[in-house]
């Protein structure tokens, strides 16, 4: 099976950057918690989840 990595970032638990590729995760990552820092965002309350997406069948695994 062939599978792809996607990335979902979450503040509390609301999804609020879905479908990232890992260079654009890393970047809205660093963003997200630079903003954290700058602002009252509570840099707690973010998360992410990784996820294999398997390209045949296009269903995911969640890496919890």
């Amino acid at each position: 099976m062939t599978y792809h990595t996607t990335y979902h970032v979450y503040y509390g638990e609301k999804c609020v950057y879905p479908s990232l590729s890992k260079e654009d995760f890393t970047k809205v990552w660093e963003f997200a918690k630079h903003l954290a820092d700058l602002t009252e965002l509570d840099e707690k309350l973010l998360s992410y989840e990784e996820c294999k997406v398997n390209r045949e069948l296009r269903t995911a695994e969640a890496s919890y």
